[in-house]
Protein backbone atom coordinates (compact mmCIF):
# COMPACT_ATOMS: atom_id res chain seq x y z
CA UNK A 1 0.00 0.00 0.00
CA UNK A 2 1.29 3.13 -0.70
CA UNK A 3 0.77 6.56 0.75
CA UNK A 4 2.54 9.28 2.30
CA UNK A 5 0.76 9.93 5.61
CA UNK A 6 -0.43 7.37 8.73
CA UNK A 7 -2.84 8.42 11.26
CA UNK A 8 -3.41 6.20 14.51
CA UNK A 9 -5.57 7.62 17.57
CA UNK A 10 -5.75 5.90 21.19
CA UNK A 11 -8.93 6.45 23.25
CA UNK A 12 -10.04 5.21 26.26
CA UNK A 13 -13.42 4.96 28.40
CA UNK A 14 -13.67 8.07 30.14
CA UNK A 15 -16.80 9.04 32.50
CA UNK A 16 -18.69 12.34 31.99
CA UNK A 17 -21.77 13.02 34.88
CA UNK A 18 -23.67 9.94 34.81
CA UNK A 19 -22.32 8.93 31.19
CA UNK A 20 -19.32 6.86 29.83
CA UNK A 21 -17.62 7.61 26.24
CA UNK A 22 -14.84 7.66 24.64
CA UNK A 23 -12.34 9.84 24.04
CA UNK A 24 -9.47 10.37 21.98
CA UNK A 25 -6.19 10.66 24.43
CA UNK A 26 -3.57 10.33 22.04
CA UNK A 27 -3.20 10.95 18.15
CA UNK A 28 -0.20 9.78 16.14
CA UNK A 29 0.18 11.86 13.16
CA UNK A 30 3.20 10.59 10.27
CA UNK A 31 3.77 11.73 7.39
CA UNK A 32 5.92 13.02 4.05
CA UNK A 33 7.18 16.49 3.94
CA UNK A 34 7.47 17.98 1.23
CA UNK A 35 11.40 18.01 1.46
CA UNK A 36 11.07 14.50 1.44
CA UNK A 37 11.79 14.37 5.67
CA UNK A 38 9.63 11.81 7.25
CA UNK A 39 7.67 13.43 10.19
CA UNK A 40 6.25 11.90 13.53
CA UNK A 41 3.75 14.08 15.26
CA UNK A 42 2.57 13.38 18.81
CA UNK A 43 -0.49 14.55 20.71
CA UNK A 44 -2.61 14.64 24.01
CA UNK A 45 -5.57 15.24 24.15
CA UNK A 46 -7.77 16.27 27.43
CA UNK A 47 -11.50 17.30 27.25
CA UNK A 48 -11.29 20.86 29.25
CA UNK A 49 -8.51 21.75 26.47
CA UNK A 50 -9.57 23.66 22.98
CA UNK A 51 -6.96 22.03 21.04
CA UNK A 52 -4.88 18.89 21.29
CA UNK A 53 -0.91 19.77 22.35
CA UNK A 54 1.69 18.47 20.35
CA UNK A 55 4.47 16.98 23.12
CA UNK A 56 6.80 15.50 20.01
CA UNK A 57 7.92 15.90 17.33
CA UNK A 58 10.72 13.50 15.20
CA UNK A 59 11.74 13.99 11.56
CA UNK A 60 14.31 11.52 9.86
CA UNK A 61 15.38 12.12 6.26
CA UNK A 62 16.13 8.93 4.73
CA UNK A 63 16.82 10.38 1.06
CA UNK A 64 19.91 11.74 2.36
CA UNK A 65 22.37 9.44 1.12
CA UNK A 66 25.58 11.21 1.71
CA UNK A 67 24.80 11.46 5.63
CA UNK A 68 27.29 10.08 7.77
CA UNK A 69 25.33 8.44 10.36
CA UNK A 70 21.71 8.54 11.05
CA UNK A 71 19.58 11.64 10.63
CA UNK A 72 16.95 11.50 13.25
CA UNK A 73 15.83 14.64 15.01
CA UNK A 74 13.65 14.92 18.07
CA UNK A 75 11.85 17.84 19.86
CA UNK A 76 9.98 16.49 22.97
CA UNK A 77 8.05 19.69 24.11
CA UNK A 78 5.38 21.75 23.59
CA UNK A 79 5.02 22.97 20.31
CA UNK A 80 2.94 24.86 18.23
CA UNK A 81 0.29 22.46 16.49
Amino acid sequence: MGTDTLSVRVGQRMRMDEDEEMWDSIHILCKEQEDGSLAVEVFVCHPDWDEPQKIALLKSRPQDRDAKKPTLSCDLGPAAA
